[in-house]
């Protein structure tokens, strides 16, 4: 069974604080953009949401550059 997961959800798990943050991270930062089940009611799956943050990275990117040593 899918488990839908709506603003207020996301909000208490700590992955948005706002809906400008939230269209922010759909629009940049490839935060999934979910469907409408309703004419005001969007969501997302569980599933999907895990997925995305699975593929965040670990590491700051830019200390990562920063640490890797340079190409001769």
């Amino acid at each position: 069974m899918t488990t839908f997961l709506r603003y207020r959800d996301l909000e208490a798990r700590g992955i948005v604080r706002s809906w400008a943050a939230l269209r922010y991270k759909i629009k940049h930062n490839g935060f999934p953009p979910g469907r409408y089940l309703g004419p005001n009611t969007r969501a997302w799956t569980a599933e999907e949401v895990q997925a995305w943050l699975d593929a965040l990275p670990t590491e700051n990117p830019r200390r990562a550059a920063a640490k890797a040593p340079e190409a001769a």
